[in-house]
């Protein structure tokens, strides 16, 4: 696992681009945050909330004491060890890893995870991988973070176009002819054509390609 993976997704939460709800939605992996004093979690994803059963407000009071009835004994032991480890080294070591067997009886929430945790402002930001998901996550990584920096970058774009210009857009992205959408839209052909004219120079794109991908990441399609 390269470091750039939770340095990304660490950025994003600081930042707040991106909350650890949106992260957890769209990547296979579980976002946990814990006090770095005492390890009590501060945050949960939803979808590790749900497979503990446990309600947002349960968190502080509950959340250490599942988490413990519920990791394998040696992997918890192993896993306390290197998370103090690390905290008394966070200047020279940059992030701190283990590997954890879970399994929660009452929800038959079960798993081995690959987790990876960093020090940022007295909290420890955790990231938990389903062991068989870490093939596909790099590459889901950079494939998110690239779209949330083209929206970024291209949201200036998207706010210049009318709603009727995003409509048209999106019916060329979805492959249909300037004449279908002439008749979806009850226009003429010719109105179609002066559409995507506009379309093209106000996105700046000059092939159909370029414009699926704009209408792909801006969910026009």
């Amino acid at each position: 696992m390269t470091n750039f993976t939770i340095q990304y997704i660490i950025d994003q939460i600081v930042s707040n681009e991106k909350t650890v709800e949106e992260i957890s939605t769209y990547l296979p992996l579980y976002l946990h945050i814990n006090d770095a004093d005492n390890f009590k979690p501060i945050a949960f994803c939803p979808k590790l909330m749900g497979g503990f059963d446990i309600a947002k407000e349960d968190l502080q009071t509950r959340g250490a004491l599942i988490l413990a009835q519920s990791v394998h004994v040696s992997d918890l032991q192993n896993a306390v060890r290197l998370n103090e480890n690390y905290l008394k080294n966070s200047d020279q070591q940059h992030h701190v890893e283990f590997a954890q067997r879970i399994h929660y009886a009452p929800t038959q929430f079960s798993s081995t995870f690959y987790t990876i945790g960093k020090v940022v402002d007295k909290r420890i930001v955790n990231m938990s991988i389903p062991i068989d998901s870490l093939g596909i996550l790099n590459n889901l990584v950079m494939y998110f973070f690239e779209e949330a920096d083209y929206i970024k970058r291209h949201q200036y774009k998207y706010d210049l176009l009318s709603s009727r210009e995003l409509e048209v857009a999106g019916l060329f992205g979805k492959g249909y002819s300037a004449s279908e959408i002439a008749t979806f839209q009850k226009i003429s052909t010719n109105a179609v054509k002066k559409y995507r004219k506009n379309i093209y120079r106000k996105i700046e794109v000059d092939n159909y390609f370029a414009l699926y991908h704009f209408c792909r990441v801006f969910n026009l399609l």
